[in-house]
């Protein structure tokens, strides 16, 4: 018999969107941050497209032991975790711009790569 233990999702844990001393973040630290979330963002864009996932559990659970049906992942958290990171991004592009910082932030991509929130 096939036992599975999980649960039905993570708990989320997103980013603040400000946090102390963002203001005196400098053009460096603000480009570094931005670079810093797009791998974060794609991943969490991956996790967040549990189609696959959920329907190999579901066709498992039919055919071997229905309660793998347990194991679906019915959580957002990698969803709400993504708005956190966009939140974030807003408020260190508005900084780059109050700072006249040279060149312009890396745009913040899904797992397709299609621009994420309204500044994109």
């Amino acid at each position: 018999m096939l036992l599975v233990a999980g649960c039905a999702g993570r708990s989320a844990n997103p980013v603040s969107s400000v946090r102390a001393g963002d203001e005196q973040l400098t053009c460096a630290q603000i480009d570094g941050e931005a670079n810093e979330m797009l791998p974060v963002v794609k991943k969490l864009s991956n996790d967040a497209d549990k189609t696959g996932y959920n329907a190999g559990i579901t066709t498992a659970a039919i055919l071997l032991a229905p309660p793998m049906l347990f194991a679906l992942d019915l959580s957002d958290a990698e969803k709400v975790e993504i708005q956190a990171y966009i939140a974030r991004y807003q408020v260190i592009s508005s900084h780059h711009k109050r700072l006249n910082c040279p060149g312009t932030l890396p745009v913040l991509l899904d797992n397709d790569g299609k621009p994420l929130g309204p500044a994109a």
